[in-house]
């Protein structure tokens, strides 16, 4: 399974910005100007697609480390 395409995908679709502007080093608050709200449901958006939880505490700055709790099993199963 290709995570970072598919976190890509969904990220563009649910803050609507456009995919161009998306890549695994975006920062997801300095690059996108996202904030702690933003933040949490695009988290929850993530967690129902796959349909798993992240650990709470996990550190989310950048597309990367979703990729890297989905691909390292950084989560829980719902």
């Amino acid at each position: 399974m290709n995570y970072l395409n598919r976190i890509i995908d969904i990220t563009s679709s649910h803050l609507n910005v456009s995919i161009n502007t998306l890549c695994e080093t975006t920062h997801l608050k300095n690059d996108l100007n996202i904030d702690s709200i933003d933040l949490m449901m695009l988290v929850l958006k993530l967690e129902e697609d796959f349909d798993t939880e992240i650990i709470e505490g996990f550190n989310i700055e950048t597309i990367s480390d979703f990729v890297y709790a989905f691909e390292h099993k950084t989560l829980c199963v719902a």
